[in-house]
């Protein structure tokens, strides 16, 4: 007998899809929610969350499935669920108001609120009775409805104070702040002190359990070793990335990596994989590559890539947002293994060297299960085991297509299919890096497949946040997708997606900057009518900040196009963010990133020539094979044989023409600096 439905199963949304059985009288975020809790005078349920999340999958089997918990959710409140990744506006607003009232943060994200939306009590997972020190939901539910009825003019009044507290964090009075390059130079230096001081010297990363990625932090530690020799901005960014490349938080036979690490030897992942992580990681390891020229980036590349258009590519153009961390209801069931069914897969003798390289045993190495992982680089398990290290490399990559082939036969996690405009520019970007780090043709074929899906449903309708969605797009959807297309520009020099960029720039710039305050809002001007506050992202999270990202891609727009009014704009808002960031730099490594793309590494690469020609694109080929960040390219179609500039501040020096006076430029410029 079929399930009885509530109004979640007319939503496009996969998590609130998967929430459409509850016995929950479950409403989408909107007018109709809204009224009914003004019209009863209840207070809001708001449950945000997503659908790869493991803890949400866990709250709902617990509470929002239970039917005595349920009958207390209808009659006492109005129930509304949200999914993250379709409104991050709405996640952005009430994930701050939960840190502030708790001083921690996560999804699932449960905030009550009053029927005039705004916040007085919350949290993120809360188990349906009381455990581990956690209230039950049931308690909790029982607690409110009494205060509510008992306290309504004190709840109205804390909600009201903490409403006008978000306010003051979103909307703060901005000073400016002066740029220039001694004084960015200072900061850089604070922000690789703030680095070094949460730095894990042991496992790499920063801090300690549960582990984040901080792709962005560790681009800015790149470009400090770049630019001023510093040996420990390398040591920091190495450990990291080998650890990443050594540890269960990347799937060792499927490509791409995880979410986050729940301990702090990046060992044992929560499992579900973001489309966002992929992207970002993708484009730090093409950089860490060109950088240190160590072949395991360029095979982690080469798997995060290969799992993406594997998996991940809808056939039109575009890419999925997230897979799930659980299978047949339980996390990471999809990806271990035990002993025996490894020793079944292969012949004795791989089997047994496989189970020493990956660290299995027979009893476990997490939950009676194996996670796949490695202990030591390729290379030392080969001194090791006293055989070559190419003989070994071959066999555990024959041993892990017969794994991954099996793998395959089982039930696989959701992928949950909708396309987000921001991660899909996110990894058009990363494959467009990818493309001209290694060359591989399918990597652009696939970024500007996507490129051209989201500029036909820009252009037929107005851009949204997800693809062929009603949702509004934010700050980061026009902000990523401008940059993307500077970066199909830089792969393929095709004149269109900078016109299509300028076009994006100018709406960007209407619809999201504020000519007062000089910032930009993460939400749009006229899409914000359900909102209690206006929302500005300018922290970097578990992607990078909305604001520093605008930022940025008018400072790589108006540097390739030689535009002086894009960069006075970026300017002006980075000197309004700069006071905030110089109070304490982390959390602003994106915006130090723009800083160091207008002063430090502010270099434009400016070709005359025709790129199809093979003496032309072995020019190009050898300013792709190095490590030069920040620097943009472009190119102006001549007939003449290649000339180059390198320019600076829209001045260039001397055009060079013979391929040994451009390569001992670009070496003299890829070449590190010394401490």
């Amino acid at each position: 007998m079929a399930k009885k439905t509530n109004r979640l199963s007319k939503e496009k949304s996969l998590y609130l899809q998967q929430h459409s059985t509850n016995p929950v009288d479950w409403f989408p975020w909107g007018k109709e929610a809204f009224d009914k809790a003004k019209a009863e005078n209840k207070p809001i349920f708001l449950s945000i969350g997503y659908s790869a999340c493991h803890w949400c999958h866990v709250m709902e089997r617990e509470s929002f499935e239970n039917d005595t918990i349920a009958k207390l959710m209808n009659e006492s409140f109005v129930n509304i669920k949200v999914d993250r990744e379709e409104r991050p506006d709405v996640d952005h607003i009430y994930m701050s108001a939960i840190q502030i009232m708790t001083h921690r943060g996560g999804w699932p994200l449960s905030v009550f609120l009053t029927p005039e939306l705004e916040p007085f009590y919350g949290g993120t997972y809360f188990p349906p009775e009381d455990k581990m020190g956690m209230p039950g939901f049931a308690k909790i539910l029982a607690g409110i409805h009494q205060a509510w009825l008992t306290k309504p003019d004190d709840i109205r009044e804390s909600a009201t104070e903490l409403t006008q507290t978000l306010s003051g964090l979103f909307s703060p009075t901005l000073e400016t702040s002066e740029i220039s390059k001694a004084k960015t130079e200072s900061l850089f230096a604070r922000a690789l002190d703030d680095s070094s001081q949460t730095f894990d010297p042991q496992f790499g990363g920063f801090g300690q359990a549960p582990k984040f990625f901080h792709t962005s932090e560790l681009q800015f530690l790149l470009r400090q070793w770049h630019s001023t020799g510093s040996a420990h901005a390398r040591e920091i960014a190495t450990l990291s990335f080998q650890n990443w490349l050594l540890g269960g938080i990347q799937d060792h036979l499927g490509g791409g990596f995880h979410r986050y690490s729940t301990d702090a030897r990046w060992f044992a992942p929560h499992f579900e994989k973001m489309l966002y992580d992929n992207a970002l990681i993708l484009e730090l390891f093409c950089e860490g590559y060109l950088a240190f020229q160590d072949s395991q980036l360029a095979d982690g590349s080469h798997r995060i890539a290969d799992y993406i258009l594997r998996d991940m590519q809808d056939p039109r153009g575009g890419f999925y947002s997230a897979q799930d961390a659980d299978s047949e209801g339980v996390e990471g069931k999809y990806y271990v293994w035990t002993h025996d069914d490894i020793m079944a897969a292969l012949p004795p003798d791989l089997g047994k060297l496989f189970i020493r390289c990956y660290n299995i045993t027979p009893s476990g190495n997490w939950e009676s299960n194996n996670i796949l992982f490695l202990r030591q680089t390729l290379e030392d398990i080969s001194q090791r085991e006293g055989m070559e290290a190419e003989w070994l490399k071959d066999q555990l990559a024959v041993a892990r297509r017969k794994l991954f082939q099996i793998r395959q036969t089982r039930v696989a996690p959701s992928i949950d299919k909708k396309m987000i405009v921001s991660w899909n520019a996110m990894m058009i970007s990363a494959l467009s890096k990818a493309f001209q780090t290694f060359g591989d043709e399918s990597y652009l074929i696939a970024a500007r497949k996507a490129a051209l899906r989201i500029i036909s449903d820009y252009e037929s309708r107005g851009l949204h946040h997800v693809i062929e969605s009603e949702h509004p797009a934010q700050l980061d959807d026009f902000s990523h997708m401008i940059l993307s297309l500077t970066s199909l520009y830089q792969s393929d020099f095709n004149q269109d997606w900078l016109t299509k960029a300028e076009v994006m720039a100018e709406e960007m710039v209407k619809r999201f900057w504020e000519e007062p305050n000089g910032s930009f809002r993460f939400s749009s001007k006229d899409h914000s009518d359900d909102l209690i506050v206006t929302p500005r992202e300018v922290h970097d999270g578990a992607v990078p900040s909305a604001s520093a990202v605008a930022i940025l891609s008018l400072i790589r727009l108006g540097r390739i196009t030689q535009n002086s009014e894009k960069l006075a704009l970026a300017e002006n808002a980075m000197s309004r963010l700069l006071p905030i960031a110089e109070k304490s730099p982390r959390g602003f490594h994106q915006l130090l990133l723009c800083l160091d793309e207008l002063l430090i590494h502010s270099v434009d690469i400016q070709l005359e020539g025709d790129p199809s020609r093979a003496d032309d694109f072995k020019i190009i080929e050898k300013i792709r094979s190095q490590y030069l960040p920040g620097i943009t390219v472009a190119i102006k179609p001549t007939q003449n044989p290649m000339t180059f500039y390198f320019c600076h501040d829209f001045k260039c020096d001397q055009p060079l023409k013979t391929e040994i006076e451009i390569t001992e430029k670009l070496e003299n410029y890829a070449k590190p600096k010394t401490s």
